[in-house]
């Protein structure tokens, strides 16, 4: 049986279909058309039998509950024994070498992978189920930060050290730590509020409050894919040792950790999210041609961010590597003896030096913003194919990873980027 938050979650895709539906109808100010009106009534039909069918999961998973507390075991069943059961013996080697040779996944990897597929069958996302295997939203990112608090079953560690240690497999972005927003187990497009200024006035004592009328569509978030591989050796992957799981499984998570920061930044917005630099609305700096590295060019982007009162106290600037040694080099002004970068930090704030700052024909980028009004998204598990034939003549196994995920602002103005620094 389906549990319940699984079924909820198809529920609400069929909504925000019906929902997208309406809204199209509306735009083009027109009636519904028959094709459209099929597929509602359609729709119609599946919500009400999955009423019925959350209904019937939801008495099941409380009898569950009840059972296992009679038992004397914790009563949280449904969920929370699901995500005590993961944090038991999950393995990504065994699932590993049980597809390359060919076998069927058995045990919790068979678990993990029954409940990925069906979470990406519910959100209609391309897992492959031959040679395949994939683990599920619970296991892509942990929501806390030790495995002792809440017994373990928020933890960033999925399996105890007796056996391995396999943490959630998308690890903490850098665009996370200066307050980027991580949203996962997304279900369908999700659109995000649109950020506008609403006023206070002051009324007399019976005076009515008259409602200001505002859009309430903001950008919205649609999932894309993602994938990597890693090549390992047929001997390599027969293992047991912990280092060789954990350095094979690392070696996808922090891919993916760079692919999302890396399109947080540069992203075009075709196959990948659209990242900072491309966003419309992100603020420009005046200068259109090669300038040096200064502390002016620095303040600029303060000021754009602060007149479009988008500052929020605690921005950051971020750049590469190139710029960063051109700004602990150059002098703040001419009698100071300081620098525009000091003891890491650009005007005392906050600054990450990372070259996913992509170089743009022979200039560097600038970027300064307040990254709590950024989002990453990601949907349902991860799917990871092994391809065993490319590499048959060389003993050595291809393993692919899936993921879908998205990236957007709905306040560009938030971010100031100058393109045309000198390093």
């Amino acid at each position: 049986m389906k549990k319940s938050d699984l079924l909820k979650q198809e529920r609400m895709a069929l909504l925000q279909r019906q929902q997208a539906i309406y809204k199209l109808v509306e735009k083009e100010d027109r009636e519904v058309s028959q094709k459209e009106q099929d597929e509602l009534d359609s729709s119609d039909a599946k919500i009400e039998g999955l009423d019925g069918e959350i209904e019937a999961a939801e008495k099941h998973e409380e009898r569950q509950r009840r059972f296992a507390g009679l038992a004397g075991a914790p009563a949280g069943g449904g969920e929370g024994a699901e995500i005590e059961k993961i944090a038991k013996r999950f393995s990504f080697l065994k699932a590993a070498r049980s597809i390359t040779a060919g076998t069927a996944l058995d045990g919790v990897e068979k678990e993990m992978n029954d409940e990925a597929v069906r979470e990406a069958e519910s959100l209609h996302l391309g897992f492959d189920t031959k040679d395949s295997f994939s683990i599920p939203a619970s296991m892509v990112r942990a929501t806390g930060q030790t495995v002792t608090e809440d017994s373990g079953k928020f933890g960033g560690k999925l399996v105890p050290t007796d056996i391995n240690v396999v943490e959630g497999f998308i690890p903490k972005l850098f665009l996370e730590d200066v307050g980027a927003s991580f949203l996962s187990g997304l279900v369908g497009n999700v659109s995000l509020p649109k950020f506008s200024d609403y006023e206070y006035k002051w009324l007399s004592e019976r005076e009515k409050i008259i409602l200001e009328a505002e859009e309430i569509d903001g950008p919205i978030m649609k999932p894309k894919r993602a994938g990597a591989g890693v090549s390992v050796s047929k001997q390599l992957i027969m293992q047991s040792s912990v280092a060789v799981e954990n350095m094979i499984y690392n070696k996808l998570r922090f891919a993916a950790a760079r692919a999302l920061n890396k399109a947080a930044l540069n992203g075009d917005g075709v196959k990948e999210p659209l990242g900072i630099l491309n966003m419309t609305g992100v603020q420009l700096a005046k200068a259109v041609a090669e300038a040096e590295m200064s502390y002016e060019a620095a303040v600029e982007l303060w000021g754009l961010i602060a007149g479009a009162n988008a500052d929020a106290g605690n921005e950051v600037f971020i750049l590469n590597s190139k710029l960063a040694a051109a700004a602990k080099t150059t002098k703040k002004d001419a009698g100071s003896g300081r620098f525009v970068m000091e003891n890491g930090l650009i005007d005392g704030q906050k600054t990450i030096v990372t070259n996913l700052v992509e170089e743009l024909a022979g200039l560097q980028t600038l970027i300064y913003g307040n990254f709590s009004e950024l989002y990453i998204g990601q949907w349902g598990g991860v799917n990871f194919t092994a391809d065993t034939v490319t590499g048959a003549s060389t003993g050595e196994v291809i393993l692919y990873s899936n993921l879908y995920a998205d990236i957007q602002s709905a306040n560009p103005e938030a971010f100031a980027v100058n393109k045309f620094l000198k390093a």
